[in-house]
């Protein structure tokens, strides 16, 4: 009887101590994410408006991405493979992430965007949030034990921050690694991180893109219900053709025996081609708004002839082409857009509110290619209001159910290829 509080005492303590430690790498984590996201948005800002002023600087595209192959290859050796690297460390496959990472997917990312690259922005905030967290955390001393911590921590913070959904960073960031099983485990510290980093990076002076109101419909009606779960179908279709075209192109790129800057030159060439077409140059870049009302963008979807039938085909295909060629960014917000336009031309064949489908298909799309149906939602009822929560889980749900067997991060696993964590005792 006298042994039991010590041993009860040591066990508590130690429970306490690694919490402590989660808590403190969560709020430094977000604190990291926060300033790392507000200095990426405030550049990423400058060099878009710098691009939209001066379109013309597509055609020095091809010398971007020569420029930006060489010194990747011969400075970034091991973070090329981007969100992959991260969830290999996740799974334990890699012991750590070098910490040149955060700087050089920063200029990297500033670069594409400066030429027209159609490339986002959640993939740089994340690795760079991961990159500086766990590159810092050897610094510190820190062992790899925590790495899951950091990497779920800093792709909380980083994903929060840069789109201002604290809520959905936390979950994505726990729900993405594996499929269909939430890292229970990191909830917490992922819910600190994400709010920490949003919340720095708005004391920053960071203000995020306004979605509009979306006007409320008649929820008792079966027949809207069915039309949503059609809309779901064509956006987890979209999503799927996304994924197997980039697949696809990278293939062909393998088996055509050109070296790796040939390709580059080669597929940057294409795009900058295209890019100078009439038209063309509201596919270029991160696309959210343009300073041209008539030119096609993400906030352009959500009303009626702000996109044409095929707008979200072009951004598909600039997209696919431009991560093909190696530009770093990641493809979240070009994907955002190609929801949101699908969902335009989509409302006119099922005769649904233009800006209501836009709003679901900008969830759909991405968060059904990566498996992350419940974060989908919560970022729509962040954007979009309380009132979208049950079409957005639907629509979600079925575009990740046609997603099946396929993703957009390879290097996702099922439950029974992973051995998970055991919980903090």
């Amino acid at each position: 009887m006298q042994k039991l509080p010590g041993i009860f005492g040591s066990r508590c303590g130690q429970r306490v101590r690694m919490w402590q430690v989660g808590v403190m790498l969560a709020v430094l984590g977000g604190v990291v994410s926060g300033v790392l996201a507000a200095l990426f948005l405030g550049l990423l800002e400058r060099v878009n408006h710098l691009f939209q002023l001066n379109p013309i600087l597509v055609v020095g595209l091809p010398i971007a991405g020569c420029f930006g192959y060489v010194i990747i290859g011969r400075y970034g050796l091991g973070i090329g493979a981007g969100t992959s690297l991260i969830l290999q460390v996740f799974h334990g496959r890699r012991e750590t992430i070098p910490f040149r990472m955060a700087p050089m997917v920063l200029w990297g990312t500033l670069l594409s965007h400066l030429f027209g690259g159609s490339v986002g922005r959640e993939g740089t905030a994340v690795q760079m949030s991961v990159g500086a967290m766990v590159g810092g955390a050897r610094w510190m001393g820190i062992g790899t034990e925590w790495n899951r911590t950091l990497v779920a921590c800093g792709i909380a913070g980083g994903f929060g921050a840069v789109f201002g959904t604290p809520w959905a960073g936390a979950i994505y960031a726990v729900e993405m690694p594996v499929f269909g099983v939430i890292q229970w485990r990191y909830v917490p510290f992922c819910i600190i991180s994400s709010q920490v980093g949003n919340w720095v990076c708005m004391a920053c002076g960071v203000e995020h893109s306004e979605y509009p109101m979306i006007a409320s419909v008649d929820y008792t009606s079966i027949v809207l219900w069915c039309k949503i779960g059609a809309a779901g179908c064509v956006f987890g279709c979209c999503a799927r053709f996304f994924i197997s075209l980039t697949r696809g192109i990278g293939r062909i790129l393998i088996r055509s025996g050109l070296s790796g800057i040939t390709q580059v030159l080669a597929i940057s060439c294409a795009v900058a081609l295209l890019g100078t077409i009439g038209g063309m140059q509201g596919y270029l870049g991160l696309g959210v708004e343009s300073l041209n009302p008539a030119l096609p963008s993400l906030l352009g979807s959500f009303s009626q002839g702000g996109v044409s039938g095929w707008s979200w085909l072009w951004k598909l295909v600039f997209t696919a082409l431009t991560l093909a060629a190696g530009f770093r960014g990641g493809e979240v917000t070009p994907l955002f857009f190609v929801g949101a336009a699908i969902g335009n031309s989509t409302a006119y064949l099922l005769g649904c509110p233009v800006d209501y489908l836009a709003a679901l298909g900008m969830a759909a799309v991405f968060f059904g290619a990566c498996h992350s149906p419940i974060a989908g939602c919560m970022m729509g009822i962040e954007l979009f209001g309380i009132e979208l929560a049950a079409p957005l889980f639907l629509v979600c749900l079925i575009s990740d159910r046609v997603c099946s067997g396929i993703s957009l991060y390879p290097d996702q696993l099922y439950k029974s290829d992973v051995q998970l964590e055991p919980p903090l005792n």
